[in-house]
């Protein structure tokens, strides 16, 4: 088995942060990326993701959650190490507005 090598290259980065960014989107693609990394940062807190979701985004977003996915594999690689917290706070407060309208500007957050 070869070992694990932590691999934070700026691609990495640069693909969480659009990420966040098209998680805080109301589009098609801003629910299942929130969803995705919100499961990554606390699944159990904020709820699994489904694989079924992965259908809902485009190519290149597809890729950017390949990478995330790759990166939580590794040891030390959370979004809390990352530097992440106050953006997933922040998207966690949005999916929990979502949660309690019926409809509206956040329904693209809900589950």
């Amino acid at each position: 088995m070869k070992p694990r090598h932590r691999v934070y290259t700026g691609g990495a980065i640069a693909a969480i942060d659009r990420l966040i960014e098209i998680a805080h989107r109301d589009t098609e693609q801003g629910g299942p990326v929130a969803r995705f990394l919100l499961a990554w940062w606390d699944a159990g807190k904020c709820g699994g993701f489904d694989l079924a979701d992965l259908q809902a985004v485009d190519a290149d977003v597809l890729e950017d959650m390949a990478t995330v996915f790759h990166l939580a594999a590794q040891r030390a690689s959370s979004p809390d190490a990352l530097g992440y917290r106050t953006e997933l706070e922040r998207l966690r407060r949005l999916q929990g507005q979502a949660a309690s309208h019926p409809a509206g500007s956040f329904t693209v957050f809900t589950s």
